[in-house]
C-alpha cells in the first residue's frame, strides 16, 4: 500500500487504492486544514510535494483551476491540492497544520 509522509508532523499515512491525500488523512484520524471539507472549492488544502510527485495522478482541470487561483505557489515548488491528488505510490509532502482529531474537533480519539 502506498505511504504518504506528511511533514513537519512526520506522520505516515497508508493510502487505499483511489484515495486522495486528504481522504487518507481523514481516514487515519487526522484533520487537514480546509474550509470546504475536501470538495476542492476553498483551495486551503494545498500542499508542497517534496518527493514522489510522479506518484500522484496528473492534475485535472478542477485542480489546475484551484492551483491557478492560489497564485504564486510556484515559489514553494510543486504544489497540489490534497483533496484532488490521488496517490499511486509513496509520496512526501509538506503541510503545516495537520493534526490528530480530538475532542475539540467534536470527535473522540479511539
Amino acid at each position: 500500500m502506498p505511504i504518504v509522509t506528511v511533514r513537519p508532523l512526520g506522520v505516515e499515512l497508508e493510502v487505499q487504492p483511489g484515495q486522495t491525500v486528504f481522504e487518507a488523512a481523514k481516514a487515519a484520524g487526522y484533520k487537514w486544514p480546509t474550509v470546504c471539507g475536501g470538495q476542492g472549492t476553498c483551495h486551503m488544502c494545498f500542499m508542497q510535494v517534496l518527493e514522489g510527485n510522479d506518484q500522484l495522478d496528473a492534475i485535472g482541470p478542477w485542480e489546475a483551476e484551484g492551483l491557478e487561483e492560489i497564485g504564486n505557489v510556484g515559489a514553494l515548488g510543486e504544489c497540489r491540492l490534497a483533496c484532488q491528488a490521488r496517490v499511486q505510490g509513496d509520496v512526501t509532502v509538506l503541510k503545516r497544520g495537520v493534526r490528530l482529531r480530538g475532542p475539540v474537533d467534536g470527535h473522540r480519539k479511539d
